[in-house]
């Protein structure tokens, strides 16, 4: 499982595309700050509105941006689309997983190997994130304040935002597994948040589709809500990823290639 590991980011690190994406990354979050412009893709409710108005009024410095485009973090599941498909769908519409589970890797390895490497991947989209509008924000306009309660909501934001991010990708792991057809994964991935929203707006009594707006829910990650709202969305997050997970390791022994 070691040497699976280790092969696939050698190969992702060696592959154009992961740079491509890095490249376009770090280029759209120094263009935002610069022209200290935000946008948001989740659903934009009124405290997110009154969020992004109190941000864009204040000085855009390092302390401030954060809170800022924590509000457009959402981007980061479309730059997790590539890093998806260059290693959990890797082998799998190459039509080489065959070679690899006749060369001795289990299937249960070949699955958790690449999922590790995708939720470490995952993670430094973050770290590329947060890290390079932290510090074109603070060359710009300086450091800033950082004020009470600050770290307990940027951790809180970030944990949310990485499994909300999780959620999403299960059901696009669910439907790579059970299809082996990476475009569906990824209409998955991209048509879930909205067909979420689109029940929420209609079902607005059903609470569990709010737990459910994994994209909504990214944005907003900065936001207190009373409730445990919080907790209740990190439970709701957590049961999906191990649902989907489940599911679709038990798919794929069972699957003949």
């Amino acid at each position: 499982m070691v040497n699976t590991i280790r092969a696939d980011f050698y190969r992702l690190f060696h592959s154009k595309g992961f740079y491509v994406t890095q490249i376009i990354l770090i280029a759209v979050v120094v263009l935002s700050v610069l022209t200290e412009g935000l946008v948001t893709v989740g659903s934009f409710s009124e405290t997110l509105h009154s969020l992004q108005e109190q941000a864009n009024q204040a000085q855009w410095s390092g302390a401030n941006t954060v809170v800022a485009m924590s509000t457009m973090a959402s981007f980061l599941i479309y730059f997790s689309l590539p890093i998806f498909i260059m290693t959990i769908g890797f082998d799998l519409s190459r039509k080489t997983l065959k070679n690899l589970v006749t060369s001795g890797v289990s299937r249960g390895k070949f699955f958790f190997s690449k999922y590790v490497v995708f939720l470490f991947m995952v993670l430094m989209q973050f770290v590329f994130y947060y890290g390079t509008l932290f510090i074109t924000a603070s060359l710009k306009s300086g450091v800033g304040t950082f004020g009470p309660d600050y770290f307990e909501n940027l951790f809180r934001a970030l944990i949310m935002q990485f499994i909300s991010v999780q959620g999403i990708f299960a059901f696009g792991l669910l439907v790579l597994f059970l299809t082996f057809s990476n475009i569906s994964a990824v209409l998955t991935v991209v048509l879930l948040p909205i067909f979420i929203s689109l029940m929420s707006a209609i079902y607005s009594k059903v609470e569990v589709f709010r737990y459910l707006s994994f994209q909504g829910n990214i944005d907003a990650a900065w936001i207190n809500v009373p409730d445990n709202y919080w907790l209740k969305v990190a439970v709701t997050c957590l049961v999906v990823i191990i649902l989907c997970s489940t599911v679709s390791l038990a798919s794929f022994r069972k699957r003949d290639i």
